[in-house]
């Protein structure tokens, strides 16, 4: 069971690497996770939230912040059901 659990885990981040970054604002951000622009703003200053600045832009990267939804475990479920 646990080296399904890790080969599972080793497929999450082969799906996050091989996804193009979802570049939003901070606002965007602070709304899909449900936090205040300011605290948003803090993790961002912290480094607690990966993001990128271009000049005084500033994106925050929401492909590496969101957790595994119900399509990346249905996507998973479908491969590992193939393997056996």
């Amino acid at each position: 069971m646990e080296r399904a659990l890790t080969e599972l885990a080793a497929k999450v981040e082969a799906l996050r690497a091989a996804s193009p970054p979802l570049l939003v604002t901070v606002q965007e951000a602070a709304t899909m996770c449900r936090v205040s622009s300011q605290t948003m703003r803090r993790w961002v200053a912290t480094g607690q939230v990966p993001s990128m600045r271009r000049g005084r832009l500033v994106r925050v990267d929401m492909t590496r912040v969101r957790g595994v939804d119900a399509e990346d475990i249905a996507l998973m479920a479908r491969e590992v059901r193939g393997q056996r």
